[in-house]
């Protein structure tokens, strides 16, 4: 049995698609398929069903996957045996949130790999109970989650701890409109900070002052709200550091919660489509209208941001100039390799760039120096380890990942920019806390974050 057959099988099985694992192994279908067909023939079973969208795994093909999993990383451990080296090397797969391995782990794996070069880090991006079960079933060495963790097989650490609160500086509050909303069983309170200091206990009522100095924490004491409610948001990942900043503020000030669940937009129509419901829907206009059209959504919707598409380096790569669209081309041409979303996920950034390859002319030519992924953080591994010159994706969200240190727009003219709109879903009849939240969204507070994270506000209509 061939290993490389082994790892071929789990990641169709993982993807669930012989050309979404194509395009992670770098090659082609057919060799993808040849060593399926070799693996069932070796194994006498057939390990896949084929249908229009995909594979799905037969009985068989389930009871293997574990062994795939655990075959790869034995081989490497006998061959680190064998070699009796006290350096480490191998493969190291590790399971991280997204939101933790763009601004937490970039600089402590880059970090690793330069003290261990003979290690080959694999970073993989889940929710928190996939993240838990993929330990367990051993497809990762360790996972980065959210704790604390309940069960007793797994064995956790601490390793970061979250503060939470909502921050304005001076200049904000002195040239911006400042709008607090406090339910009547709560008590906001102030006090300035100094740069990097830990939050005081202390506090005084709210008072509205211009020009304070230092920097303010509105907080918020203990005291529940008497009838709170949870808004249930599904967003693209591009607004996905915008929002949930904006968010804290409006459960701050009122008391409700919402919860908000990123995905491509792909993803997000998948999701809906299978029966998700929200209060809100962020996705680009046309997208939400087709949603309406299959009686999803409701008709209503508001814009709230654009996004740009564009390119991210390392800081130690010289930056190429690309404000026009034959410089564009010419640095595309001459790099020797690339990364952006797959276009199969769904993603505006992936189907807004291979338009403007197809512009250029240059969409077969960039098509053999690509590297296709699924995630931001498997954009930053590229990045870091020095695989791709530089990646592609929404400025928005190259903001967030820890190893982009230069980032420059596509050109004005190629037109690379997507819009996004609020739309309400149909849980529920009452819109008026949904329709209170995208009101807040375009404050002028909201409209400030969204500029500091790389977005831009939408046009009043």
């Amino acid at each position: 049995m061939d290993i490389s057959d082994l790892r071929t099988f789990e990641t169709v099985a993982r993807l669930g698609s012989m050309n979404r694992a194509s395009s992670e192994l770098n090659t082609v279908q057919s060799n993808v398929t040849a060593r399926i067909r070799r693996l069932e023939y070796e194994l006498a079973t057939q390990l896949f069903t084929r249908h229009r969208n995909g594979v799905t795994l037969t009985e068989a093909g389930r009871r293997l996957v574990p062994y795939a999993h655990r075959a790869p990383r034995l081989l490497e451990e006998a061959r680190r045996a064998v070699r009796e080296t006290s350096s480490p090397s191998g493969t190291l797969t590790l399971g991280s949130l997204e939101t933790t391995a763009a601004h937490r782990l970039s600089p402590i794996l880059a970090q690793y790999g330069r003290r261990f070069p003979e290690v080959d880090l694999v970073l993989r991006t889940a929710t928190n109970a996939q993240l838990l079960a993929d330990v367990l079933e051993d497809r990762v060495e360790g996972a980065f989650v959210c704790g604390p963790v309940a069960d007793r097989r797994l064995a956790s650490e601490t390793m970061f701890a979250e503060e939470e609160g909502f921050r304005l500086s001076s200049d904000q509050i002195s040239q911006s409109e400042l709008t607090v909303f406090r339910p009547p069983s709560q008590t906001l309170c102030w006090h300035p900070l100094s740069e990097g200091s830990p939050m005081s206990r202390s506090s005084k009522p709210l008072s509205v002052v211009s020009g304070l100095l230092g920097i303010l924490a509105l907080v918020q004491t203990f005291a529940q709200p008497a009838r709170a409610i949870e808004l249930k948001v599904l967003s693209s990942k591009a607004l996905a550091e915008f929002l949930p900043e904006v968010a804290r503020g409006y459960e701050v000030g009122t008391g409700n919660r919402v919860s908000i669940t990123f995905g491509t937009s792909g993803e997000i129509v998948d999701m809906i489509e299978r029966g998700e419901l929200a209060d809100i829907v962020v996705l680009p206009p046309s997208t939400l209208e087709r949603l309406t059209g299959l009686g999803k959504l409701t008709a209503d919707r508001v814009e709230l941001a654009t996004a740009s598409v564009g390119l991210g380096w390392r800081a130690d790569i010289s930056r190429p100039e690309i404000s026009t669209p034959d410089e564009l081309r010419r640095v595309l041409l001459d790099a020797s390799a690339l990364a952006y979303p797959d276009p199969a996920t769904g993603s505006a950034s992936a189907v807004q760039f291979a338009r403007v390859l197809r512009d250029l002319g240059i969409a077969d030519e960039v098509r053999l120096k690509t590297q296709l992924v699924s995630s931001n953080a498997e954009l930053g591994m590229l990045l870091l380890q020095g695989r791709v010159d530089f990646v592609v994706q929404m400025v928005s969200e190259l903001n967030a990942i820890g190893a982009v240190e230069i980032i420059a727009t596509l050109p004005r003219e190629l037109h690379a920019t997507t819009t996004y709109a609020a739309g309400y879903g149909l849980i529920t009849s009452d819109l008026g806390p949904a329709h209170a939240f995208i009101q807040y969204l375009r404050s002028p507070t909201a409209v400030a974050s969204l500029r500091a994270h790389g977005l831009h506000a939408a046009s009043t209509p």
